[in-house]
């Protein structure tokens, strides 16, 4: 039997956070919450589960030169070749940030994607090959 294909993704890699309130929410106050921290991006998912499932996947992304990239290759390494994750410097890691209300309904969703966005006047992302073997 010959040697089975990589698996390839691309796209996301990001920090998703959940904080859901304790009491109902009201606008211009704190509130008390119970918050999560998980790893997340779709692409980043995908690749996960394909390695949990003792796949052969590689993830190609972009993280930023900070504590959540370092954290994020970290979990994702367990299951996946991050070796194609770039560290951007300067650049914050993606994050997904929801808060909930009591019931678990979203009140609100803050997506911090900068990364996949360059603006004009920051150098393109380094162009990243992969090939078989």
């Amino acid at each position: 039997m010959g040697k089975a294909a990589s698996i390839v993704c691309i796209g996301g890699a990001n920090v998703d956070r959940k904080a859901r309130l304790l009491a109902p929410f009201q606008l211009g106050t704190s509130h008390p919450v119970t918050a999560t921290q998980t790893a997340g991006g779709v692409a980043r998912n995908v690749a996960e589960n394909l390695g949990r499932l003792a796949q052969p996947v590689s993830l190609v992304s972009a993280v930023g030169d900070d504590h959540d990239g370092q954290w994020l290759i970290d979990v994702t390494s367990r299951y996946v070749n991050t070796s194609f994750i770039v560290r951007t410097p300067k650049t914050n890691t993606g994050t997904y940030t929801a808060v909930l209300d009591e019931r678990g309904e979203m009140v609100l969703a803050l997506a911090g994607m900068a990364i996949y966005h360059p603006e004009p006047r920051r150098p393109p992302l380094p162009r990243v090959s992969v090939s078989g073997g």
